[in-house]
């Protein structure tokens, strides 16, 4: 017990002089005694750079303006105090005011930078951390800090005439040298790479002679602060400015509460304070590129007497002129001002164009096939001669405005082309002198009527005089097959055809969709594959719904019918029962000769066309029908005047004949040609050739010759067979006379 109370008291007596130790330390070391008022410590105010160019020193850009006088007592706003006799605005700044905006220098020659500077109203203590420095020469790189930054940065002076401020001030200037760029002649170093952008920041770390520093000391709430702390630190202050010497400096441009009382904690409201230059990127992998000088040294040469020669092509040499101009603004406007990597792979494009256009300008004048141009333009004068003697308004005379179109054509032409002219030029004068013949020869003024021929389906469309304007042609547009637009009209055929070929048929007036006033005829070729269908017509309206069928006239090879609505029609059939394919011979055919011989039965002349119900037959100027589709993309033309090519198609036939020479069957391969139509090559005049079909010698297998051989065998079977009937009756008739002798005896 008494060692119990012993102890007990002597817990109690160190208890109280802990206390009285603790009460005097509070009584004698306020808490945070080296905490300052909140206000800016000391201010930054910026950086700005000196050039080789140029007396005037210049600011860098920043988000915010730099160097911007607050008028004060004793400033009186020229900025030539030392930052502690002039006015002070109500945060105790000397005569300074952020405010937000684009202001600086946004690029600079690299080689023409001197010294770069920031700036103080304090004098600042050197070697301490109080600034950073960022790059990069790669538009989607990040920044990085500038190694070893702190050992570019020089002592602190103030401003002088020898280094001015740019605001005319006095304040503290530190230079920093980071000798990062080219190397001069001289061994020297430009202070910056060229086609790099730099960020420059303060950091907390900044400290002045006085001891005061840029590290906030926190309060009691998240987000407030006592003041700036200051030496000598306490070992709490020491931390605190160890783990935040290293963050970027914010300017406070407003203080929630006194600054100046330490004993409550204050909000702040900051703006950044980091400032950025960039500089030019380095042209010269342009300029001293050997295609460039090769371009410059070529242009410098060429003469007049090298394009007489046709050694260079004058229009070639003028654009490459043309190109090396082009690419010299662009390098001056654009690719300089682009980070360093992203300007020389830009050099690189710019390098390989002007390759090209020095290669073409480089080479000779291509020989120039004249003849089809020739051709075409005696063609045409020919034609203009022919029909300027019978232009009129009657029937059988020609329109004077394509006529006299097409010597316009001829006359450009003669003044175009030269023994200098391009290929190109030459084929293009080529194709409009055509074209502008043809169209001349469309100009002929035929009775009652217009016949439109697209070149690419073979569809004619006959229409009256009066049915269309005068200018408007026909468009027809295949809608091609495996498309949805092609599957949604099939779905909307009923019953769904196993074949169906899909066109728009349209009239156009200029840009114009017209619908002829009276009905048009429209002849349309069947394909072959519609030779195992009976295919008809089917309208398609626009507004959807099932496809309308059309009365169609179906002589041979076509569907024609009559329509007053162009718009979308389909050729629609469903696949008939194929006929059994005949058994294939065992022996090869024998060629069949020219002219088959002695033709028991002569074939059965060809059916005549089916004459239409409703609609015109086509005539006998309609064009040949196509066996096949086009596989050249159309051509849409409004033609009057129409030439074609024999169609033909030729059946192969086996027939088995009797050859009573020969003992054995001999099969013939009979070849029956027939030519469908021929069209004449004479404007509006066609005619149709039909020769009848010839086929061979006929007959049925049942009255053919029988093998001698063959009788011979079945003569001796039957003989066999009769031999052996008589044989056995014989034998019969004996057993049978015996049975009757036998009976006799008994």
């Amino acid at each position: 017990m008494g060692t119990s109370t012993i102890q007990t008291g002597k817990r109690r007596a160190t208890g109280i002089a802990l206390a009285a130790i603790l009460l005097l330390l509070t009584v004698a070391v306020p808490v945070s005694a080296s905490v300052q008022e909140l206000q800016n410590a000391f201010n930054p105010r910026g950086f700005f750079v000196t050039l080789k160019s140029s007396d005037q020193p210049e600011w860098l850009r920043s988000s915010f303006a730099s160097g911007y006088y607050r008028s004060g007592d004793g400033g009186g706003g020229n900025g030539t105090g030392n930052g502690g006799k002039e006015g002070k605005d109500e945060l105790g700044h000397s005569n300074i005011t952020y405010i937000d905006g684009e202001v600086g220098l946004d690029y600079v020659d690299a080689a023409d930078v001197d010294t770069i500077y920031s700036t103080y109203d304090h004098n600042p203590t050197p070697g301490k951390d109080f600034m950073i420095g960022y790059y990069k020469d790669e538009q989607a790189a990040s920044l990085k800090a500038i190694p070893n930054f702190t050992g570019f940065i020089g002592t602190p002076g103030r401003g002088s005439s020898s280094v001015p401020d740019p605001s005319g001030g006095q304040w503290w200037n530190v230079p920093i040298r980071l000798s990062l760029g080219e190397k001069q002649e001289d061994g020297s170093r430009d202070a910056l790479e060229p086609g790099t952008l730099y960020e420059f920041a303060y950091l907390r770390g900044n400290q002045a002679n006085n001891g005061t520093t840029c590290v906030l000391m926190p309060g009691e709430e998240e987000g407030t602060y006592k003041g700036y702390i200051h030496t000598p630190f306490t070992e709490e202050e020491r931390a605190i400015y160890e783990a935040h010497k290293y963050d970027e400096y914010e300017f406070i441009t407003g203080i929630e509460g006194d600054s100046s009382d330490k004993t409550i904690d204050h909000k702040v409201q900051s703006v950044p304070m980091r400032y950025r230059i960039q500089t030019f990127a380095d042209m010269t992998g342009w300029t001293d590129s050997k295609e460039y000088q090769e371009a410059e040294q070529f242009l410098a040469e060429v003469t007049e007497a090298d394009y007489d020669s046709g050694r260079y092509v004058r229009e070639n040499v003028t654009v490459l002129s043309e190109t090396i101009s082009q690419l010299n603004e662009e390098a001056e406007t654009s690719v300089k001002y682009q980070l360093q990597k992203d300007a020389e792979w830009t050099i690189q494009q710019m390098i390989e164009d002007l390759k090209k256009s020095l290669e073409t300008a480089r080479a000779p004048r291509p020989t120039v096939d004249f003849e089809d141009y020739n051709t075409a333009l005696s063609g045409a004068e020919s034609t203009y001669e022919s029909l300027q003697s019978q232009i009129g308004t009657q029937v059988g005379q020609y329109l004077a405005g394509p006529v006299e179109a097409l010597k316009t054509e001829i006359d450009h032409a003669k003044s175009t082309i030269s023994g200098t002219s391009s290929q190109e030029q030459v084929d293009t004068e080529t194709a409009a002198l055509n074209r502008a013949r043809i169209e001349a020869l469309d100009g002929l003024i035929v009775p009652d009527e217009r016949q439109f021929q697209d070149s690419a389906t073979g569809i004619i469309v006959t229409a009256p005089l009066s049915a269309l304007p005068e200018t408007a042609q026909l468009a027809i547009r295949e809608v091609v097959n495996s498309t949805s637009e092609y599957s949604g009209y099939v779905s909307r055929i009923s019953p769904t055809p196993d074949v169906a070929v899909i066109y728009r048929i349209v009239f156009y007036d200029g840009t114009d969709v017209v619908q002829p006033t009276q009905p048009v005829t429209v002849q349309i070729p069947l394909l072959d594959s519609f030779e195992q269908t009976a295919p008809s017509v089917f309208f398609l309206e626009e507004a959807g719904g099932e496809g309308q069928a059309v009365n169609a006239a179906t002589p041979a090879g076509y569907r024609v019918f009559s329509t007053s609505q162009m718009g979308t029609f389909a050729v629609a059939g469903q696949r008939q029962n194929e006929p059994e394919a005949p058994a294939q011979p065992s022996e090869e055919p024998v060629t069949p000769t020219e002219k088959p011989t002695s033709p028991e039965e002569p074939a059965p002349p060809p059916e005549a066309p089916a004459q239409p119900s409703e609609a015109p037959a086509p005539s006998a100027e309609s064009p040949a029908r196509p066996r096949e589709k086009s596989t050249r993309p159309p051509v849409h033309s409004t033609i009057r005047t129409t030439t074609g090519t024999i169609s033909q198609k030729t059946t192969r036939i086996l027939r088995t004949t009797r050859d009573p020479n020969n003992d054995q069957n001999q099969k013939n391969e009979v070849t029956s040609t027939t030519v469908l139509q021929t069209q004449a090559v004479q404007p509006t005049t066609m005619m149709t050739t039909t020769t009848a079909p010839t086929t061979a010698k006929d007959t049925s297998d049942l009255e053919q010759d029988a093998n001698p051989n063959t009788l011979l065998y079945i003569a001796l079977g039957i003989a066999g067979v009769g031999l052996g009937t008589l044989g056995y009756q014989l034998v019969k008739d004996g057993k049978l006379k015996d049975e009757e002798d036998n009976d006799a005896q008994l």
